[in-house]
Order: structure tokens, then C-alpha cells, then sequence
């Protein structure tokens, strides 16, 4: 919840001045690969309980298990649109960790499918 309250301070006088820029979402499923799924399981259950902050001219993502505010490289594949998905690369530069984000921007409606992939585990949800 603290997430959320800092994402909301941090991420809404921009949205307030330059239209909706930043999603919030809520990770509805998880899905895993493989046989040894249960330390991943676990991760994938925790992160369930948070919701996401994603800043749409950025890439930045704030969350404690599927963010990459401490990621060395953010990229912005795709801005979104009517067409096209909002999508986002990170790695972290070290290890070989990397998450990718997207949001179905052409979605109807207010809200949005939200699909991240994090640690080898796939998150599904809604953003607004």
C-alpha cells in the first residue's frame, strides 16, 4: 500500500498537467513454467497484494517484486495507442535480469489487460 501512496505522489501532478500518464494496475493471476515452482510461487502470491505504478513516458514501473526502478536500462518499446500496445523492456545489467511490461492501450474502455514478465513468472491484470 505504501508503494501505491508513493507512486500516486510521485506520478500524479504529471498526470494532472499533461493528461493520463501513468497506469495503475492490479495483477489478477500468475502464471509458471517448470516443475520447481514453489519459491516462485510464493513471489508470484506476494505480488498479487500490491498494486502497480507504471509511468508511460518513462517505462519505470513501481512495485516491490515485479519493479525496475533499480533496473540500469529502461527501455520504451512502444508508447501505446489505438493500435498498438504500451510496451516496455528492462535489465537490469547484472545477472541477466529482465522484465518486460505491456498494457493493451487499444483495449475499449477505461480499462486495460496488463501482462508483465518477471523472474520467469508471467502476471496478468487490469490497469486503469
Amino acid at each position: 500500500m505504501r508503494v501505491l501512496f508513493f507512486a500516486l505522489i510521485v506520478l500524479a501532478p504529471s498526470s494532472i498537467s499533461a493528461g493520463i500518464s501513468s497506469y495503475i494496475c492490479e495483477i489478477t493471476d500468475f502464471k509458471m513454467p517448470g516443475a520447481d515452482t514453489e519459491n516462485r510461487e510464493w513471489l508470484g502470491e506476494t505480488a498479487m497484494k500490491t498494486s502497480v505504478a507504471i509511468d508511460r513516458r518513462t517505462g519505470r514501473v513501481i512495485h516491490p517484486v515485479i519493479g525496475n526502478t533499480s533496473f540500469n536500462n529502461v527501455t520504451l518499446l512502444n508508447e501505446g495507442s489505438a493500435s498498438w500496445s504500451f510496451k516496455v523492456f528492462a535489465d537490469s545489467g547484472e545477472g541477466g535480469n529482465v522484465r518486460y511490461y505491456e498494457v493493451h492501450e487499444y483495449d475499449p474502455g477505461a480499462t486495460k489487460a496488463f501482462l508483465a514478465v518477471s523472474d520467469g513468472i508471467a502476471f496478468i491484470g487490469e490497469c486503469h
